[in-house]
């Protein structure tokens, strides 16, 4: 303003011309005051920064003192320098020291704290080394070297800010303020704006400055002297790792022996439980609350939440043993009641036999000694509900309700042993009067099946096999009966204690009896069976069982007949053994040709096959009728390896049908899933192609054998068709599935207006896909078999068009 109001034309502040203020003694003026404020802002910077370096140093004492075990927290002493004091030193108390900066003492991440656990284990040795690089290798171990220095322990806690954060912030405050000197406009610019711009008054030091260098590396060097000071307060906080790691549940899981089943006994639990109480203690005596203070040099540790969220951890670990131990009284409690009352039903149990009745007095004999070993558990569940009171634990009015009840069950239990020993010695003498009356029925029944086994000698006439075929039915069915109750008496016999009555004479007419057995039901059989596989229809022969019949009669003749021959009494049921044997022999050659064309497989181009190797029209059709007899009128006989050369491939080329038929029934229930839409997009996605995925992999490899096979040849236009389709649904569902994975992704995009304008180009792009989607999805829904919708034509190309489409959309968001 004075110059302003000058009347000298000499300080002329509305001069226009930058000529004429270079010559004027404005100029010289304002040069002259801009040189002064350069040395005062020079001044002022230096002693500005200088005041905040020391400030910091201030903060920071000359050294720090830790206490010793859970009391190091709260003794922490700060020492300053004081020449007043005696010593020239000061201890400043935890309430009266300031700090600048409060940082959270935090537990460590246990992914990290692994990492690095790992990161410090030794190499595993490798056992695979050649010679030369063992030998090698010891060359160096022999060699001098230097000790590597340890590495340093690895800590479970950390502070929430890391301390070169700190430093940082220091240092950008400082920055600030030295920047606060660069940005000053001189005089000139302000006074004549017109002429002079832009111009900044220079503060005449630079951020390189030796002086200004200095002063940061004594901020950085009051940051680093306090670093060893938090690493020693993260080594004292560090006893408590164990309580970082600690997963609550997966401590009493250990302690309860988990799927292991070495479950802890209670009183390791109860110590377990003391000793995480303990342990809760100490803790909180370490780290004090949020209303003590921890100053470290200028820093001041919270240590409240991790207080908070570690004994949080024993409060859980400690009512998860204590769960555990209510718990386990309860199982015990239900156990041993459960085994009492088992014992009372078993005793309410009435016996209808002396099997049942020795069943019992077993019982009752190994009460005394199951009674002994409940004994303990009872008194284990009683001194385990003592132990869970003494910790205040409270237990339902239930469990200590059945606590009383199992311990006076022992008494009940032997009250009600004496009065069924009484009752099992009544039923005893009735069960041992009824057998005697038992067997002496028996004795007479087995003198009838004497006499009938005998009789049997006098059938020597074939004429009457069917009836004595039967006879020989009924009596096999006598003897089975006979067996059953000899073992019966014996067995009782001995539960009686009485001497086992000798029956022997039942095995010997067993013996008499075998040949007359074996003889008259293979007649039997064969006479059955020779008119309904001669002339019955050929269809209806099972060959496995006609098979069977033949040679397994022809050997039990074989064997009657060597038994019989030497009695000259049984010369004429010998001569009926030999008859029917004879029979059966002449049959047998039959059996391959029946095996043959008995076979599931044979179809009409293989009797067609075998019609012209034979030269003879042969089938289900053939004139004469389609019997065992009419084909080997035919002679069929003669081309028996024809045959079954005919019908082994016919039973190769079945399996393969069977196995194409059932790949295709395997398809005929698989659907899609569209029981409901996909979130609000209002259409649907696939589900259930997991199970498709998996027979698509199985079939096409079974297909593709298939194609391989010499047996292929009737069905291999099906197989080729079947190998087609199985592609293409591969193909379509794999096309399929991907460009549903694109469409999820893309479809909340691109549902946002903003995004549709944004991107013109890839929106008009994914609109056809979502058209295309939409309208498949509808008709998939209609039609959801996954072997037909996935083998429409045009669905691959389709889908194939669209993951093109989806592509260059993905690319245009990236």
């Amino acid at each position: 303003q004075s110059l302003q109001t000058a009347t000298v034309k000499w300080f002329n502040t509305n001069e226009t011309s930058l000529e004429a203020y270079r010559s004027s003694k404005l100029r010289t003026l304002l040069v002259c005051s801009r040189l002064m404020m350069s040395n005062a802002f020079l001044l002022l910077g230096e002693d500005n920064l200088t005041r905040f370096a020391e400030a910091m140093e201030a903060l920071v004492p000359k050294r720090l003192e830790l206490g010793e075990g859970t009391h190091a927290l709260r003794e922490i002493r700060n020492i300053i320098t004081d020449p007043k004091a005696d010593n020239g030193e000061k201890v400043l108390e935890p309430f009266f020291k300031q700090t600048l900066f409060r940082v959270e003492l935090m537990a460590s991440d246990l992914a990290v704290i692994e990492a690095q656990l790992a990161a410090q284990a030794p190499p595993p040795d490798d056992k695979d080394k050649k010679g030369k690089d063992k030998k090698k290798d010891k060359a160096k171990s022999d060699a001098p070297q230097e000790d590597a220095p340890p590495p340093e322990p690895v800590l479970h806690f950390e502070l929430g800010t890391k301390a070169i954060e700190f430093k940082n912030a220091l240092l950008s405050a400082f920055e600030r303020g030295l920047s606060a000197f660069q940005d000053v406009h001189s005089v000139e610019s302000v006074l004549l704006p017109h002429l002079i711009r832009d111009d900044h008054l220079d503060p005449n030091f630079k951020p390189k400055d030796p002086w200004v260098e200095a002063l940061r590396e004594r901020i950085g060097d009051a940051c680093a002297k306090q670093d060893p000071w938090l690493k020693e307060v993260l080594k004292v906080v560090d006893q408590f790792k164990d309580l970082v790691k600690m997963d609550p549940e997966e401590y009493v899981k250990q302690a309860s022996g988990g799927d292991r089943g070495d479950s802890k006994s209670p009183k390791d639990i109860r110590q377990m439980i003391l000793g995480l109480q303990q342990r809760q203690r100490d803790l909180m005596e370490c780290f004090p609350d949020e209303r003590e203070p921890i100053p470290v040099g200028f820093y001041r540790i919270e240590t409240g939440f991790v207080r908070t969220q570690l004994s949080e951890k024993l409060d859980i670990a400690v009512q998860l043993l204590l769960k555990h131990l209510g718990e386990q009284l309860d199982n015990d409690i239900k156990s041993a009641t459960g085994m009492f009352t088992d014992m009372f039903e078993k005793l309410k149990t009435e016996v209808s036999n002396i099997e049942e009745c020795s069943d019992m007095r077993e019982f009752l004999k190994s009460i005394p000694g199951e009674l002994a070993k409940l004994k303990g558990g009872v008194q284990d569940a009683m001194d385990l509900t003592e132990l869970v009171e003494e910790l205040r634990h409270v237990l339902p009015a239930e469990t200590l309700d059945a606590r009383w009840e199992m311990f006076g069950a022992s008494g009940n239990i032997k009250v009600k042993a004496t009065k069924c020993e009484e009752y099992l010695d009544t039923k005893q003498k009735e069960f041992l009067d009824k057998q005697i009356g038992d067997q002496k029925s028996f004795d007479e029944r087995l003198t009838k099946l004497e006499e009938v086994i005998d009789n049997f000698g006098q059938y020597q006439d074939i004429a009457q096999v069917r009836e004595v075929a039967e006879k020989v039915k009924q009596t096999n069915e006598e003897i089975k009966q006979c067996q059953d109750l000899v073992k019966e008496f014996n067995s009782r016999e001995v539960l009686f204690d009485r001497d086992q009555t000798d029956y022997s004479t039942l095995g010997a007419m067993i013996k008499n009896f075998e040949p007359y057995a074996n003889l008259w039901k293979t007649a039997g059989d064969w006479v059955d069976n020779k008119e309904k596989w001669l002339d019955g229809t050929f269809d209806e022969i099972d060959p496995r069982y006609c098979e069977n019949e033949v040679t397994g009669g022809i050997r039990l003749l074989f064997k009657t007949i060597r038994s019989l021959k030497e009695n000259e009494d049984m010369k004429a049921i010998v001569q009926i053994a030999e008859q029917i044997k004879a029979e059966l022999e002449e049959f047998k050659p039959n059996l391959p040709l029946i095996v043959g064309l008995r076979n599931e497989g044979m179809r009409d181009r293989h009797w067609s096959q075998i019609s012209e190797k034979c030269g003879v029209q042969v089938g289900p059709e053939m004139e004469g009728g389609f019997t065992l007899s009419r084909l080997l009128e035919v002679g069929l006989l003669s081309f028996v390896q024809e045959v079954s050369d005919v019908g082994d491939r016919a039973g190769k080329e079945f399996t393969l049908e069977k196995t194409l038929n059932k790949m295709k029934a395997d398809w005929e229930p698989l659907l899609f899933d569209f029981s409901e839409k996909y979130r609000k997009t209002n259409t649907y996605i696939l589900k259930g192609d997991g199970e498709a995925m998996a027979l698509l992999d199985e079939h096409i490899v079974t297909t593709q054998a298939m194609m391989f096979s010499t047996f292929k040849g009737p069905f291999e236009q099906d197989i080729d068709e079947w190998n087609a389709r199985l592609l293409r649904v591969s193909e379509t569902l794999e096309e399929w599935l991907k460009c549903q994975k694109a469409w999820m992704y893309l479809e909340p995009i691109f549902s946002s207006d903003d995004i549709m304008r944004q991107l013109p180009t890839e929106g008009k792009r994914f609109k056809h896909v979502d058209q295309t989607w939409r309208l498949e999805m509808g008709r998939t829904k209609d039609n959801p078999k996954i072997i037909d919708v996935c083998a429409t034509e045009g669905l691959l190309e389709r889908w194939r068009e669209c993951n093109i489409l989806l592509d260059m959309v993905q690319k245009g968001l990236e």
